[in-house]
């Protein structure tokens, strides 16, 4: 009988060899911050999706539509973080 490894372990052959650590799902670290995003980035990348499904040979309506909601979802937290508070709400924050 002899042994034959399988693809996990020829992976982890080729990064011992090449003095790098095999990083494994199970090990990774899920504490890591979440980076905040900014609003024009988020629409930018969402811009950017757009442009990337109406590329695509079997461009679908329904990928485009989907994003357009979330644009239009983004622009109302927008609109709603820039309502004026009154004085009360704007002093608790403090």
């Amino acid at each position: 009988m002899s042994y034959t490894p399988d693809l996990d372990n020829i992976i982890e052959d080729h990064l011992e060899e090449a003095g790098l650590a095999p990083v494994l799902h199970e090990e990774e670290d899920d504490n890591k911050e979440v980076l905040a995003m900014s609003a024009a980035d988020a629409s930018e990348m969402l811009d950017k999706l757009v442009i990337f499904f109406m590329q695509q040979q079997d461009a679908n309506e329904s990928c485009v539509s989907s994003i357009q909601k979330l644009k239009d979802k983004m622009s109302m937290i927008h609109t709603n973080r820039m309502v004026q508070k009154n004085i009360d709400k704007f002093f608790k924050r403090i």
